[in-house]
């Protein structure tokens, strides 16, 4: 039955002078509704989460949070990964862009030797390239998103053992105080014929290797040349790989793990004997020496 009517109210109000009115407020008693009275009751029942509930849950968190960072963090390498074959593919295109432009007969790839021939310049690929971009070379196409700490060209003992071997991938071109870099390796293995490394032993002394200043289509296969790639090659960036853009007409770009390219084992597409720099220009075996 409710206590909501006149009638109600007054047994209610009956009710309540039965009991003294500040002894009422003495002990806390609430004469307002019974309802009113039972929800308040129910309240003050209701059990708090003890110490060992709530590290329980702690701990549940923590363990999910566990099993979802290694996902979240793969992910990242991942788009770190895609960015980078996106940004190689760019520069694929910029070259074959510098290449076309240079008319049928003549595809001479980059000088990467424009201050002295013992001075591998990789920077000037940048100089060369930046007509055939649409935006400043300056802004990112050659930029890595996954070169950090020793991965990058920018590390002090990266730079140290780059410069010692005659290769820079700093310099300030522009001379506005500031050191542009690529993070990208470009072929530099010298334009050449057989005859400067073998001399008259050559059974094909007249026969044209190398790639930087290199006319490509007095080569055997510049579809299978290494145009550009990561630009520490001994120090993997992506999961353990290396990215590399070929001078194929898709400009593919192969991730490759260093037993794959970097000893004299590690062949290329048409039987080239590694590194992978010497892939679809240098055959020895058959352009070399006489056994």
């Amino acid at each position: 039955m409710g206590l909501s009517g006149p009638r109600n109210l007054g047994n209610l109000k009956a009710l309540a002078g039965d009991i003294d009115g500040p002894g009422l407020a003495r002990q806390g008693v609430c004469v307002v509704t019974w309802a009113w009275c039972s929800r308040r009751r129910r309240t003050q029942n209701r059990r708090a989460f003890s110490l060992v509930e709530l590290l329980v849950v702690l701990a549940i968190i923590a363990m999910l949070m566990s099993m979802m960072l290694p996902g979240l963090a793969g992910a990242r390498q991942g788009a770190k990964a895609l960015s980078c074959q996106l940004r190689l593919k760019a520069i694929g295109s910029a070259i074959r862009s510098y290449l076309d432009e240079q008319g049928e007969g003549e595809q001479v790839f980059l000088d990467l030797y424009p201050r002295a021939p013992t001075l591998r310049d990789r920077w000037n690929a940048m100089v060369l390239l930046q007509p055939h971009f649409p935006v400043s070379v300056e802004n990112g196409p050659f930029e890595c998103p996954a070169a950090a700490g020793i991965t990058s060209v920018r590390d002090p003992i990266n730079r140290q053992t780059l410069a010692r071997r005659g290769i820079f991938h700093e310099f300030d071109y522009d001379r506005d105080g500031a050191l542009e870099a690529t993070e990208y390796w470009f072929n530099d293995s010298r334009s050449a014929t057989y005859a400067d490394l073998f001399g008259p032993r050559a059974r094909n002394p007249r026969k044209p290797l190398g790639v930087s200043g290199q006319n490509l289509r007095r080569l055997d296969h510049p579809d299978a040349v290494v145009w550009a790639a990561d630009g520490i090659d001994w120090i993997p960036r992506h999961r353990g790989t290396t990215h590399m853009l070929m001078g194929d007409i898709s400009l593919s770009v192969r991730s490759l793990r260093p037993r794959e390219y970097l000893n004299a084992e590690a062949r290329g597409p048409w039987g080239e004997p590694g590194p992978f720099y010497n892939w679809g220009h240098y055959n020895p075996d058959i352009y070399g020496p006489t056994p």
